[in-house]
């Protein structure tokens, strides 16, 4: 009797788990500019080529149409690395660094991140690219 009850709650359970799941949705650069992202809450995946970086944005500009720029913020950092940042670097001031070396490098990335709406920047989640023939990643 047991048996029974526990085989629909683990079906219960399973399906709410895959409720929440938002698989990532790669998209061209026209495509996210062209408003994909108006709708808040969705993963989306866009390749580019850094024309800015700053501690809290990255700006992407379109490999065919360098005109066309998207601009990512990244997720704010917490009072941790502000003080690390006295004593030395800390992680946003070197992906800084890094994302400006691939502008002048001329390496693009991608960088993965969730929708806010109509208006308001993707927030970053990760920016990967390829380096000596390994892939990179700054996670978020």
């Amino acid at each position: 009797m047991r048996m029974t009850a526990i085989l629909p709650a683990a079906v219960l359970l399973g399906g709410c788990a895959s409720a929440n799941y938002r698989p990532v949705q790669e998209v061209s650069f026209q495509q996210f500019t062209s408003g994909v992202c108006d709708n808040g809450g969705r993963q989306v995946a866009v390749s580019g080529q850094v024309s800015k970086a700053y501690q809290n944005t990255v700006v992407l500009s379109d490999a065919v149409d360098p005109q066309r720029t998207a601009a990512f913020t990244l997720k704010r950092p917490g009072a941790g690395s502000k003080v690390r940042g006295w004593f030395g670097t800390n992680r946003y001031e070197l992906t800084q660094q890094r994302l400006n070396e691939l502008s002048t490098q001329g390496t693009p990335v991608m960088i993965r991140a969730e929708c806010q709406g109509k208006g308001v920047a993707a927030v970053a989640e990760s920016i990967s690219y390829d380096q000596d023939g390994r892939r990179v990643a700054i996670e978020y």
